[in-house]
């Protein structure tokens, strides 16, 4: 019997255990069918874990942003004097076949004593084997520009015409005017050549301008090759209705010259900006300037200039000024009062010393005092009415003037003069220029 009722007990506790075991697998099929019907009803992404992530992302794009902005702002004040151009390779340049230069020589030798006046494009043009040029200019995008030139200052003109050539718009069409005094063909065929290493579709005027040498003998100190500007309105074909006229050498073109060829003139027949530090009185009408511009670079409505007669009046009142070496400007400014406005100074002012205010500059303090008691001046608003207005105006220019005050003087390099560099090497004429300044450049091309 005690054997029986412990065998029945062992059943009895096996049948319990394998109860047990049962009842555990059913519960944790039952658990996992719950767990898995729970994971079914939620949805794949929490928004809330989705919002948080994308804010993580924008807060790193943001900080990357910000380090590449601090890396870059180390970058520009660690290497301020290197400046670097792109030139505009998007036009085609064309070499020159150096088999038609003698003809092409020839033929403009010819012309231009024939004529007094020779388009070096069209010229070439009807040589055979010359590239052809494009007359059909769209006035609306043409920018006329003049100079004086003489065999004393050639490379000087590359220098600034250079700087013109590059930094016009594609549209714009440029078109180079020149008086010239005492020039060769082989220098007309040098300063052409600028066509073959900027852009192409640039148009070379040439202009006799020998009758200074009659009219205003030894009327400037610098020689009648400087002279070029005042006659050349009256040498302009008809198709020319206004042109910037600029000096040579210490002008810099920096931007397209668009906007300044395009000024409203209000009827006047010169526009140029205010002379830094200029407040004389004038010889022929005796009485003080009202409006004083600078003749290193200043627009001029052609047609007025012809029938105003100003080269003959300027001819005419020659020796009222005698002794100074402006004496072109201040002649201009005396006998054409009345005709004369100003521009912003943007199109043409004076070169700051690099990391100057204007207020720490002499030269622009006495401007801006003299714009400030300038007359009308309600009439023209875009003149600066503070020093920070004159600051802005000042250090974002169209054109500059006189960029090579410290390398004159010796005081170091300025930033216009690493650009004047640049575009005396993208003349081609660093070699030559070492020749004449051996102090300021080094011999090897930078």
């Amino acid at each position: 019997m005690e054997n029986e009722s412990s065998t029945n007990r062992k059943k009895r506790a096996n049948l319990n255990k394998s109860e047990n075991i049962i009842f555990i697998k059913e519960m944790n099929i039952k658990h996992r069918k719950k767990k898995n019907i729970n994971s079914f009803s939620k949805p794949f992404f929490n928004p809330k874990k989705l919002i948080i992530l994308l804010i993580s992302l924008i807060l790193i794009l943001l900080l990357i942003l910000i380090l590449i902005l601090i890396l870059k702002g180390i970058k520009y004040f660690n290497n301020k004097e290197k400046i670097s151009f792109n030139l505009q390779k998007h036009h085609n340049i064309i070499k020159l076949n150096p088999k038609i230069i003698r003809p092409l020589r020839n033929k403009l030798n010819e012309t231009y004593e024939q004529l007094g006046f020779v388009n070096i494009n069209e010229i070439e043009s009807e040589i055979p084997g010359g590239r052809k040029w494009l007359k059909n200019l769209n006035k609306s995008k043409e920018v006329n520009l003049g100079l004086s030139l003489d065999s004393n200052y050639t490379l000087r003109a590359m220098l600034t015409i250079a700087s013109a050539m590059d930094s016009q718009f594609i549209e714009t069409k440029l078109r180079l005017h020149f008086a010239v005094v005492k020039f060769s063909v082989d220098n007309m065929l040098k300063i052409y050549s600028l066509r073959e290493k900027i852009r192409d579709d640039v148009e070379f005027n040439f202009y006799n301008a020998k009758k200074l040498d009659i009219d205003l003998p030894n009327f400037h100190p610098k020689g009648t090759g400087s002279l070029g500007k005042i006659i050349l309105p009256e040498l302009l074909k008809e198709d020319v209705d206004r042109i910037i006229l600029i000096d040579v050498g210490d002008v810099l073109i920096l931007r397209d010259l668009s906007e300044m060829y395009n000024w409203n003139m209000e009827g006047k027949t010169f526009c140029g900006t205010t002379d830094m530090g200029i407040n004389r009185y004038a010889l022929v009408s005796k009485k003080p300037f009202d409006i004083y511009i600078n003749l290193g670079h200043y627009l001029v409505d052609v047609k007025k200039a012809k029938y105003n007669k100003i080269y003959d009046k300027m001819v005419e009142n020659k020796n009222a000024y005698t002794s100074i070496n402006y004496i072109d400007q201040e002649l201009l400014n005396d006998i054409a009062d009345g005709q004369i406005g100003y521009l912003p100074l943007k199109f043409g002012i004076n070169a700051p010393y690099e990391d100057d205010k204007v207020s720490d500059n002499p030269p622009f303090k006495t401007a801006y005092d003299y714009i400030v008691n300038v007359t009308q001046k309600e009439k023209y608003t875009f003149l600066p009415k503070n020093q920070d207005e004159m600051n802005a105006q000042a250090f974002n220019p169209v054109i500059i003037h006189q960029w090579n005050w410290k390398w004159q003087d010796g005081l170091g390099l300025t930033i216009y003069r690493r650009i004047a560099q640049y575009y005396i090497k993208l003349a081609g004429i660093w070699d030559e220029m070492y020749n004449l300044h051996p102090g300021y450049f080094k011999k090897q091309t930078p």
